[in-house]
């Protein structure tokens, strides 16, 4: 009878090592495995320069002159725009975003407050790297933001359009 239990739990350990891919000389070798692993990831494309629909803008060191549209706020309209803002700049979306505006209201601390009007208003507050999302209700679009980058008193904040997850 001790044989039978000694034997179940090497039976599991077996079949559970082949486990999660073909190749049993990597599970067996956790380094090889490591370096499979560290090779697949650098192999991996490079991340492109513009933002795919769901890709956040990786935040930089660029100053507002560096901004893609510079301070051309027209720009936005369509959700996809790098502008360079400063406190009272307002930028306006197309309707299919569900959005009124969106008001710089303060630049300080290498952070930007920013006033949201989508039928009701909110603010909210980034660091440099910091993303949020707005809009995306009933029938419309979500508009993604990252501030990218706070140089004294203005910014630059990438807007980019949103896949919208069922609900």
């Amino acid at each position: 009878m001790n044989r039978k239990l000694i034997a179940l739990p090497a039976v599991a350990v077996i079949a559970l090592s082949g486990c999660g891919g073909d190749d049993t000389d990597a599970a067996a070798d956790p380094t090889t495995s490591a370096e499979a692993s560290a090779t697949e990831a650098s192999e991996s494309p490079s991340p492109s320069a513009e933002p795919s629909p769901t890709e956040e803008p990786v935040p930089t060191d660029d100053t507002p002159d560096d901004a893609a549209d510079g301070s051309d706020v027209e720009a936005c309209v369509d959700g996809t725009c790098e502008v360079a803002v400063a406190p009272g700049t307002s930028l306006t979306f197309d309707a299919k975003f569900g959005i009124d505006s969106i008001e710089v209201v303060e630049i300080a601390d290498d952070t930007v407050t920013l006033h949201l009007s989508l039928g009701m208003t909110s603010m909210t507050t980034l660091g440099v790297g910091g993303s949020g999302s707005a809009g995306g209700g009933e029938g419309t679009e979500s508009l993604g933001y990252t501030l990218t980058s706070v140089d004294g008193d203005s910014a630059i904040i990438a807007f980019y359009p949103r896949e919208r997850e069922d609900r």
